[in-house]
């Protein structure tokens, strides 16, 4: 992670000591999914804006992105994609869900690509 990435982790850490939830709000400068997987282990949802080339986007957000047809102010599509871990169990590799990315585009002044990501929780 970068040091901007890294301070967002500490001031985030200082979250901790409440007993409420936290969503944080990132422009996608901040976009990364180390930063967003190292939060949601906190326990701290994110929403932010992404990039087109942002790892996790699903390929039908990409598609629509780039496409030249027009779209009607307010429009608004989804998509659903799971950030996963790769975890060694009894000497097995195994991939096992680390959370939930519902990602969107909607069509402001131009397309707007967004993700939210909140932990994944055990039942």
């Amino acid at each position: 992670m970068t040091d901007t990435q890294a301070l967002i982790i500490s001031l985030a850490k200082s979250l901790l000591n409440s007993d409420q939830d936290y969503t944080l709000y990132l422009d996608n400068l901040f976009n990364n999914i180390l930063l967003a997987d190292a939060l949601t282990q906190l326990k701290i949802g994110v929403m932010e804006t992404a990039r087109v080339n942002a790892i996790g986007l699903p390929l039908s957000i990409i598609q629509l992105k780039n496409t030249k047809e027009s779209l009607k102010w307010g429009h608004l599509k989804t998509a659903i994609a799971t950030s996963y871990q790769l975890k060694v169990w009894s000497g097995i590799y195994r991939t096992q869900p680390v959370a939930s990315i519902n990602c969107g585009l909607w069509q402001d002044n131009n397309r707007v690509l967004g993700k939210i990501l909140t932990q994944v929780r055990s039942l």
